[in-house]
This record gives C-alpha cells, structure tokens and sequence, in this order.
C-alpha cells in the first residue's frame, strides 16, 4: 500500500488530470451545496412548517434531478469516450441527444406538477399548512425545471471533455443571484416589495436557475468551446448513434429514477413518523450533501478519467486510475466521518428548530457519520468507475435491487408495521449501503465493469 501511495504521488499527469478535473466540481458542488443549506436557513428563519413544506416540494426536484442525472451521464459515458478518441461530430450528437431526452423528461414533470400540485405534496404529508405551502411553492419552482434540463446537459458534458471551469462560475453566479434574492423576496424589501415567504424562495430559484442556462450557453459559444455546435451538428441524431446510446442512457436513467423514488418512498415513511421527523431529516440531507461534495466530484472525475482510458484502448491505465482514486476516496471518507462527529452539534444550532428536533437531528448526523466510508465507496465505484467503464447494467441491477429489496421494505417495517422513532428507522435503512458495498467490490476485482462503448 505504502508502495501504490508512492507510486500515485510521483505520477505527476495523473495528479495533475484529476485536480484540473475534480477541483472545480468539488467547488462547484460546494457552492450548490451551499445553496441548499442558506436555502434551508432562510426558510428556517420562518418555521418548521416551512423547512417542511419546502423539503417535500423538493422532492418532486428531487425525481427531475436524479432523472436528467441519468440521461445526462448516460450521454455522458460516450462524451468521455469519444473524447478519448477525439471523434467531436459523435460528442456533439451525444449532447444533441441530451438535450433533447433532457428536456422532454423536465417538460413532462412540469405539466404534471402544474396540473396536480396540491395532489403531489399531499402524496408525502396532509397537514393543511403543509399542504398550503408547499403547493405555492412547487407552482413556482416547477418552471424552473426546464432550464435545469438545459444546464445539465451542457455541463456534463463539459467534464466529460475537461472543460470544468465554466458550469462552476456559472453556479457560482446562480447561488449569489438565488441568496440576494432570497433575501429580498423572502421577507421583503420596505415599501417597494412585500415579504412573499416560501414564494419568494421558488421565485428567487427560478430566476437564478434561467440567470446560470443564459450564462453557461453563452460561454460555451463566446469561449469556442468543443461544444460550440451548429443546431444541425446536434440534430438530427443518427439512428444507429441513437440505437447504441438507448441502453446505456436507459439502465443509467433508470438506476438514477430508481434511486430518486426509493427516496421518496422514504421521505414517505418519514412523513408518517411526523412533519417533525421530514424536518430532521432535510437538515441532515443538506448537511451530509454538503460534506459528500469532494467525494461526487472524485466521481465524476474519474468517470471522466476511465472513460477517456477506455476510449483509448488502454484498459490497464484505467484499472490503474481507478485503483488510485478508490484509495483516496476511502481516506476522504474517513475524514467527513470525523468532520461530521466533532461538528454535528454545532451546525444543527445554526437551525431554527425545537430542541427535540435538534436532538434528533443530531442523533441522525451521527448515525449517517458511521455509513459515510461505505457510502463514499458505493457512489465512487458506480457513479464513477462503472459509468466510466460503460457498466451500465450491473449498476441498475446492483442499485436498485439493493434499495427496493433492502432500504425501501426496512423503511416501513420501521415507520409502519414497528413505529420506531425516526433514528431507528434510518439505522435500518442504512443496511442497504453495507451489502452494496460487498458487490461492488467483487465487481470491481472482477473486470467485468470495463466495456468499450465507441468501437465499431
């Protein structure tokens, strides 16, 4: 091990590969992250009802969030690849395909929501206020999705091909935009413009979220960045393209929808403990998110990595690269275990809540510190490594077969059938994280997650 440390530090390309890759996107999810938590805060400052309703709302955001994840890294495993080769007509056509899938899938949840708002909220919780707020809400920020569709598809692919710089300043931009007007529109500005609450927050993301499309299309034409593309370079897709494209896209959409809907089903099962309890448990999501921010940019990177590899033709240089970011994710994760320990208290204060859900809160933190070196290798090795390899399939298999025959049936044989407070049921839902760690790892030392995707 000493040896393979050695080794990776004086292999100066590859350091350099992944910190010109991972950095930005580590700042990147760090400002997105940061968002969410000042998001959290300020609606925090008006009630418990209001984190609440917010948190359940974002839960359809959640399902368009996992779904253009998988369209996009679906698309995303060919750009990496194609880069490898440097075939820019075929990247091209992938983000045409992106764009396109992406758009179509944000636009169908938006009709939905705006048809059945008051329905998709009471699906969690009816509690009136709840209710009351949370549709206000969703009737807003659901407009938004559109354009979160479009930022996606460019900025996935812009890591694909190492052009990471751009989606993190327009984040950057995004986040200063949605916390000045947050401020304004939230709890007002004098005379001129009255305090809109948990409206003022969707208004403030929506037009954040149009600000970051503009921004980020822009640059990409302005900069004469590789995907700088004529509307006939990304439309029509070829048939074949398209036809080679549809199960990788589908088993990694797929996995990412499956993913998204085993968390809504928990946050169901939360809902049924108490508005309380889904308090608790979004502090917690917007703080351990902001902790996983390191590890989901190593994941994207090394996507990038493997994937560039592979579409080289050099597997042993991808197995290689793998190796070494497995070893330095296993060490990050030890850290946020122990950054989450020592700082769980301190940041559950920052919240405007009761001391009961303070306590829990805490409690909850502390359990999700003991799973985080499992997790952070389950989402490097599929999120990453797989995805990199083309391993699409397995993935699907491995991710939902282990929530829906794990997490989701312990989750109401806790909240349901036991009526075990909330800490317990979360204890049993993070099973699910320790069996999946098992299989990725005979996975991996199998080989069987190297497939080349862009050979004729």
């Amino acid at each position: 091990m000493i040896q393979f440390m050695k080794d990776m530090i004086k292999d100066k390309p590859f350091l350099k590969m992944l910190f010109v890759l991972a950095i930005p996107i580590v700042i990147q999810n760090l400002i997105s992250s940061s968002l969410n938590m000042i998001d959290t805060l300020m609606i925090g400052r008006l009630g418990e009802g209001e984190i609440a309703a917010v948190g359940l709302a974002n839960q359809l955001f959640l399902l368009i969030i996992t779904g253009l994840t998988g369209i996009c890294a679906g698309a995303g495993v060919f750009i990496s690849q194609y880069w490898g080769k440097k075939d820019l007509m075929n990247i091209k056509r992938m983000l045409g395909l992106a764009l396109t899938v992406g758009s179509i899938y944000a636009l169908v949840i938006t009709v939905f929501v705006q048809c059945f708002p008051s329905q998709s909220i009471g699906f969690f919780n009816k509690d009136p206020k709840i209710l009351e707020l949370g549709t206000v809400y969703l009737q807003i920020v659901s407009i938004s999705y559109i354009f979160t569709a479009i930022t996606f598809a460019y900025s996935f692919a812009l890591r694909c091909i190492g052009r990471t710089q751009l989606p993190m300043v327009a984040s950057g931009i995004a986040v200063a935009i949605n916390v000045i007007f947050n401020t304004v529109f939230i709890f007002g500005l004098g005379e001129f413009i009255p305090a809109m609450g948990v409206a003022g927050a969707a208004l403030a993301t929506l037009l954040a979220r149009i600000i970051e499309t503009v921004f980020i299309i822009v640059g990409v034409y302005k900069m004469k960045y590789e995907l700088a593309a004529h509307i006939k370079e990304l439309l029509p897709i070829p048939r074949e393209l398209m036809e080679r494209a549809a199960k990788p896209m589908l088993a990694i959409t797929g996995n990412e929808i499956c993913w998204g809907l085993g968390s809504v089903v928990y946050t169901k099962a939360y809902g049924h403990i108490g508005y309380e309890a889904v308090t608790s448990v979004q502090i917690v999501n917007t703080i351990t998110n902001f902790f996983l921010v390191v590890i989901f940019a190593l994941a994207s990177a090394v996507l990038t990595i493997v994937g560039n590899a592979i579409g080289e033709g050099d597997v042993p240089k991808a197995k290689l690269y793998a190796k070494r970011i497995i070893v330095l994710s296993m060490g990050i994760g030890i850290l946020i275990c122990l950054g989450i320990i020592l700082l769980a208290p301190f940041i559950v204060s920052c919240f405007n809540v009761t001391p009961e859900v303070a306590h829990v809160t805490v409690n909850i933190l502390l359990i999700n510190a003991v799973i985080i070196i499992p997790r952070v290798f389950t989402i490097v090795m599929i999120m990453g490594i797989f995805r990199g390899g083309g391993d699409t399939r397995y993935s699907l298999i491995l991710e939902s077969s282990t929530m829906w025959l794990i997490g989701v049936p312990l989750s109401f044989i806790g909240a349901y059938l036991l009526g075990f407070r909330l800490e317990y049921v979360v204890a049993m839902i993070m099973m699910e994280e320790l069996v999946k760690s098992i299989f990725c790892m005979v996975r991996f030392k199998s080989s069987k997650w190297i497939h080349n995707m862009v050979e004729h």
